[in-house]
């Protein structure tokens, strides 16, 4: 959080992002709720859209925001 957007920066909070109840199932060193190489997208309508990578990067989400 920032009230510039070149910051300083503070941080508020941190969180495991929601995640698939067998993320094993892509690999064994997987962590439930990773997220990582995170970008935002907003399609033509205004809906923006979180895209993040987990499970090691064998997985792709792509979370509507609310």
């Amino acid at each position: 959080m920032a009230d510039s957007p070149t910051g300083p920066f503070r941080m508020t909070g941190a969180y495991r992002m929601y995640n698939r109840e067998n993320y094993q199932a892509c690999t064994a060193s997987a962590v439930p709720g990773q997220a990582r190489d995170m970008t935002v997208f907003q399609d033509d309508g205004g809906t923006a859209y979180l895209v993040y990578s987990s499970e090691e990067n064998n997985s792709l989400y792509i979370a509507k925001a609310q």
